[in-house]
């Protein structure tokens, strides 16, 4: 057990120290104004008495927030408390990934393998480990039969849910198909009648708590809203992206074989790449199945695959490379699962093995290689430590390059000469870590223009930016669009007309006050 504990504080501290997430390294890296700064923008505005749900469009639960504007109100606010959180996050998810390899008894090589691979490669925040945590208890309660992991069970896939709605219904998909399964197959349904009754006391237990925390509150019902909304308007047809899922045969009209080539290896094509281990655990489902050869690690194995498989949908809607890293951790594992596999019994087929093992290496080695960049910084880590940090107010100790302190600055200084403590600004582009950085509100409740992409949520933008009259508006050339779509053509409605008068100009940003705008008439609202 100590020798377990020494193992579990030594991934902890090397996953914070790497930066493992998919935020970056604590010490150094750019900030990412759309991801870490929304979360950075929802507990700032928290802290201007703004309510979660109720006045903020929140896409993630409101345990993957409040601890955020908890670290805030005790140390102020910064960049690098958010984006310290996030790497605890990963590591959390680690240890999970840690115990979830000692309960398939990989090998020591093959843990270490694997392990180094999730160390290297940003494939973790909070959402994605809370539900390794909760697909980890669910083989210890498959394998134990106990009524306490049962019962651990449910409170741990309710606060899954609480951390991000969509893996939380993703274990509880998993948890109802096991229990169904249990119902049919076992010769003892009583005991699989109170496993399942210690599971939804357990859920109800997370369940009551929240229900008092959040009425008490008062946005129990707007989360409910919310969380609705964000499955009728924001996934599948109805999603606000701008790209289709990338179309391999696409290559068959490329004249020139390189080309081909090129793209076969391309990171495209890694996406549909490591659907190859859904279909191989799939055979090889049947094929134990089919021959009688089903055991407890097989089960545990379909468990884990149903769950992968269902994570991967995440790419149904937010798809491209970028996203490809929050649907990692499954993937890697199941490759890593057969690599212990193949490796245990290498002297039945030796030559076949070993082809097998290889290409699975050749795998871990180039989603390491995607992540190259970031790992030839981390030989610099020893300098970003020891150097003195200047920063803007409100970076906190992260190394950031100078032409973002200089992009931050200029707003910060702008915001403060020209306006007051009440005022309200908007930010047309996706940059939500500016309402933290300026410490001012945000007259909508979409911190991220991209996410009310629907006509109805461009009404009540609309209305929310004619209701709080935001003393400026600014628009940044060098935004990064989402998906590759500018906000400009995203709203085709355009949320204003705007008078030919020649704005301010705050480098890299265009100003313009709302007085220079009339207010389009396109929602037959003035």
């Amino acid at each position: 057990m100590q020798k377990k504990i020494i193992i579990i504080f030594f991934i902890f501290l090397t996953s914070v120290l790497l930066g493992t997430s998919t935020a970056g390294n604590i010490f150094f890296g750019d900030l990412n104004p759309i991801d870490e700064g929304q979360f950075a923008a929802w507990a700032n505005y928290m802290l201007l008495g703004k309510q979660m749900y109720k006045d903020i469009y929140i896409v993630y639960g409101p345990l993957h927030v409040y601890p955020i504007y908890i670290l805030f109100k005790i140390f102020s606010p910064s960049a690098f408390l958010v984006r310290f959180f996030l790497t605890v996050g990963s590591a959390v998810g680690i240890i999970a990934i840690y115990f979830i390899l000692d309960e398939f008894r990989f090998s020591k090589l093959n843990k270490t393998i694997v392990l180094l691979v999730f160390l290297l490669v940003p494939a973790t925040i909070l959402r994605q480990g809370m539900g390794l945590w909760a697909i980890y208890v669910l083989m210890v309660a498959y394998s134990t039969k106990s009524k306490f992991w049962n019962f651990l069970l449910g409170i741990i896939s309710v606060v899954t849910f609480l951390v991000s709605s969509d893996f939380g219904i993703f274990i509880f998909t998993v948890v109802l198909i096991h229990y169904t399964f249990q119902y049919i197959v076992s010769k003892k349904i009583i005991d699989v009648f109170f496993q399942n009754l210690f599971f939804l006391l357990g859920a109800l237990t997370v369940c009551v708590l929240f229900f008092v925390w959040s009425y008490s509150e008062g946005w129990l019902l707007d989360y409910i809203r919310v969380t609705k909304d964000i499955y009728i308007s924001s996934t599948g047809s109805s999603a606000p992206n701008g790209q289709n899922f990338p179309n391999p045969l696409t290559i068959l009209g490329k004249k020139d074989l390189l080309s081909s080539l090129k793209y076969f290896f391309s990171k495209d094509m890694l996406l549909y790449e490591s659907l190859i281990i859904y279909f191989v655990s799939i055979f090889y489902l049947f094929f134990t199945f089919f021959t009688n050869k089903t055991h407890k690690q097989e089960y545990k194995f379909f468990l884990f695959t149903l769950y992968g498989i269902l994570t991967y949908s995440v790419l149904l809607t937010r798809h491209g490379i970028g996203h490809f890293f929050y649907v990692l951790p499954p993937i890697i594992i199941s490759f890593g699962y057969f690599l212990n596999r193949l490796s245990t019994n290498f002297k039945k087929n030796s030559l076949l093995s070993l082809i097998l093992i290889l290409l699975i290496c050749v795998y871990f080695l180039r989603l390491i290689y995607l992540n190259n960049p970031q790992i030839r910084q981390l030989f610099n880590l020893p300098k970003y430590v020891a150097m003195p940090i200047s920063n803007p107010s409100r970076v906190g100790s992260i190394y950031i390059s100078n032409s973002q302190k200089v992009k931050i600055s200029s707003i910060q200084s702008f915001v403060v000469k020209n306006t007051e403590k009440q005022d309200y600004i908007f930010f047309f582009d996706d940059e939500p870590i500016m309402y933290m950085f300026t410490d001012r509100l945000n007259p909508t409740e979409y911190d991220v223009p991209f996410v009310g992409g629907t006509l109805e949520k461009r009404i009540r933008m609309l209305n929310g930016i004619i209701k709080y009259k935001p003393k400026f508006i600014f628009f940044d050339k060098d935004a990064w669009p989402v998906d590759g779509i500018p906000n400009s053509k995203r709203l085709p409605e355009r949320l204003f007309t705007i008078k030919i008068k020649q704005g301010l100009t705050v480098l890299p940003y265009t100003v313009k006050k709302l007085a220079d705008f009339v207010i389009a008439d396109d929602f037959g609202i003035r």
